[in-house]
């Protein structure tokens, strides 16, 4: 027996994508909150979003990993998909939140970034 094609209500566009950061002893993992992430399958179906990103950090050095020095590219590399596109389809802002607490981290504006 074929099984039935399950439909899903499309989803709107957020003001803003949620990614969760898990900050580990020597790593940073980032992904996508579900609903953002299924957002982003649905209107950008050939992007190759990732399921996470880790960074690791040299847990001896004085110099602690700002989030704010990498998240453009943390982004671009999750979602699979330029910023500018993330703007032009509504996309305000990226919110970064810790995945235990669910305190955010950082927020990156996209407003500048429209078309």
């Amino acid at each position: 027996m074929l099984a039935e094609a399950v439909h899903h209500e499309p989803i709107p566009t957020p003001e803003a994508l949620t990614i969760y950061v898990n900050q580990l002893r020597d790593h940073i993992v980032f992904a996508f909150e579900v609903r953002s992430w299924r957002w982003l399958r649905q209107e950008f179906p050939g992007a190759r979003i990732a399921p996470r990103v880790s960074i690791g950090r040299d847990t001896k050095s004085e110099v602690e990993l700002q989030i704010k020095d990498v998240r453009a590219q943390i982004v671009i590399l999750l979602a699979g998909i330029s910023l500018r596109q993330l703007a032009e389809a509504g996309v305000r802002a990226i919110n970064f939140t810790d995945v235990e607490s669910q305190e955010p981290v950082d927020r990156m504006s996209l407003t500048d970034l429209g078309s």
